[in-house]
């Protein structure tokens, strides 16, 4: 049998790791298997030493939004080639194609489907909790010649098989209509060991080994909600270690999370940026004090598990929408809060609901920042 695992990178992140850990799962279960990882972005992955794998980095399948009336459709049919010319019976496992990071690949779906490639479709992430991303989606579905945004993203013919990562994903439109859905949560490992003793980690990233450390083990983009982590940095324990893990790739991330950096040493808070720059990610999960989530919107929440199976007091906001499954199996959060009410402009407000500058001038004119 003959798998094609598709995804638009395999840059660091929640999902490599879960196809790591599906591409590991394939080899150990079929001997017979030919198993191909097909990838915008292999620079920073290391494959399996298995003589039945095999790696295809194809720049088109990356990120790529937009899509202009009267462009070029070679990017497309490139893409829709590789899927038709695939030996008859081989298995095409996809990777969070709904979230529309790149409308060339859905549409190559699309018609691959059609024509009778098989295909899995796993659900990470959806366009429609995105709006800006969505409205590039429903204008390339028009310039690419659907009548619908959801014939682009959600092909109904052919042999597409669907799967959700947490059940409430079940229960979406269109998805909800769908016979061919199933629920598989994702597969989850405690996080890797760390390679450096607690003393070494403090040296390298020069912070106090005394004091308790909270890790953030995630890249800072907008949804991950940096400006609460700053908030409850001062309300949880100021004269701590507070420690996020990576920073944004795109240009589009990297503004916002440029503002927070200048915010917090404009103000000097505790608070180091990148750490797993300097300090490799098993290290800072192994020997922080407490892990932290502030974020506003999973798939399927890794850090919630993770901090779980480390072992580590897990601090932070619920997102009740994941989290429901896991305390259905008796995992139990008792440090994580579903709203943070704060007082603005004179009403009591979620604290994740204010805009970045709207965060920045209440931590400042409330007085939970030191003046600089």
């Amino acid at each position: 049998m003959k798998i094609v695992v598709v995804h638009y990178h395999m840059r660091r992140g929640g999902v490599r790791r879960i196809i790591e850990q599906q591409i590991s799962l394939f080899l150990q279960k079929d001997m017979a298997l030919e198993l191909v990882l097909y990838t915008g972005d292999a620079a920073d992955y290391s494959p399996p030493e298995d003589p039945r794998f095999s790696l295809v980095e194809e720049p088109l399948l990356d990120y790529a939004s937009a899509i202009r009336q009267g462009e070029s459709l070679d990017g497309y049919l490139r893409l829709l080639r590789f899927f038709c010319d695939q030996e008859p019976g081989t298995l095409f496992h996809v990777h969070n194609s709904v979230i529309g990071k790149n409308p060339r690949l859905n549409a190559a779906i699309v018609e691959a489907a059609r024509a009778g490639c098989p295909f899995c479709i796993h659900c990470h992430d959806f366009v429609e909790d995105r709006p800006a991303l969505f409205k590039q989606v429903q204008q390339a579905a028009a310039s690419l010649g659907y009548a619908r945004y959801e014939d682009l993203m959600y092909p109904q013919h052919g042999r597409v098989y669907w799967v959700c990562i947490n059940k409430s994903d079940l229960s979406r439109s269109p998805l909800s209509s769908f016979e061919s859905t199933s629920y598989i949560p994702n597969p989850v490992e405690p996080p890797p060991r760390g390679n450096m003793t607690r003393m070494e980690l403090a040296c390298s990233l020069k912070i106090d080994e005394t004091k308790s450390w909270y890790f953030y083990p995630v890249r800072a983009i907008e949804r991950k909600n940096i400006g609460e982590f700053i908030l409850l940095s001062q309300l949880i324990d100021p004269e701590g270690v507070w420690l996020i893990s990576r920073e944004p790739e795109t240009p589009e991330e990297r503004e916002g999370y440029e503002q927070w950096r200048h915010f917090s040493s404009l103000h000097t808070l505790p608070l180091l940026f990148n750490a797993a720059k300097k300090g490799d990610f098993g290290s800072l999960y192994e020997h922080c004090t407490y892990v932290v989530t502030t974020s506003v919107m999973e798939g399927f929440g890794l850090v919630f598990l993770e901090s779980f199976l480390a072992g580590k007091p897990l601090l932070g906001r619920n997102i009740p929408a994941v989290t429901e499954d896991f305390c259905a199996r008796g995992v139990v959060f008792s440090g994580i809060y579903d709203v943070l009410l704060v007082p603005a402009y004179g009403v009591w407000t979620d604290f994740a609901c204010l805009s970045r500058n709207q965060q920045m001038q209440w931590l400042e004119k409330i007085g939970t920042i030191p003046c600089c």
